[in-house]
């Protein structure tokens, strides 16, 4: 097994990407991660022929096995992105909707992020997609709702909950999320937060207790 990814990773480096399609293709139907791992590096670099990703679709529309969550995030971004695909956004958030439930945190604040800019906006669904996040640990969703928070977008405007989100994701060692809460507290010099803080404390835990429920690193 071993010899195989050397192989497949050779190939890849002389840009024989069909070759190491195959090679990594053979070994992902086994569930071999480190193959699913570098198959979802071929979807993002753009490395994947037409066939080769309408195969890797076939396989992961009959075989919803677990540890396909990379794959399926990455395919969700080539959708939503157009990257060597035409865009297609219903497609995109089904191939995100799968890596959710794989638990790839990332995935619900991408489908927030689609939710909140299509038309019509489902700001509903949005907010829920960037909670899932946070239970998964995402400090990037900390970030994305102190931020709606903070300016008063598609949320009504709330300093308490913007800090609250943003000091945990900082305190979660978010550097986005550290940014605007410096930007945060430089706009309200004055307001110390308290209900923010406490509030930060709560989600800190949900957090935890999530990588804890999920094993998360």
């Amino acid at each position: 097994m071993p010899m195989l990814i050397d192989d497949a990773k050779a190939c890849l480096i002389a840009g024989k990407y069909r070759v190491a399609f195959e090679i990594l293709m053979e070994m992902a139907m086994d569930d071999s991660q480190p193959a699913i791992m570098l198959l979802s590096d071929m979807c993002i670099k753009g490395q994947l022929a037409e066939d080769h990703l309408a195969q890797l679709q076939d396989h992961l529309n009959r075989k919803a096995s677990r540890g396909w969550g990379a794959v399926q995030f990455n395919l969700g971004v080539i959708y939503e992105r157009g990257i060597n695909a035409e865009k297609d956004l219903e497609r995109s958030k089904r191939y995100y909707r799968q890596a959710a439930d794989q638990l790839v945190p990332q995935a619900h604040v991408n489908l927030a992020y689609i939710y909140l800019n299509q038309d019509p906006k489902d700001v509903e669904k949005a907010l829920e997609h960037l909670e899932e996040a946070i239970e998964l640990g995402s400090t990037a969703a900390c970030n994305t709702m102190g931020l709606l928070y903070m300016k008063g977008e598609h949320v009504e405007k709330n300093t308490t909950k913007a800090f609250g989100y943003l000091y945990a994701g900082a305190r979660e060692k978010g550097e986005e999320a550290k940014k605007n809460l410096f930007l945060l507290q430089t706009l309200y010099p004055m307001n110390d937060f308290a209900e923010g803080k406490d509030l930060a404390s709560e989600i800190v835990i949900r957090m935890a207790n999530a990588r804890d429920r999920y094993s998360i690193d």
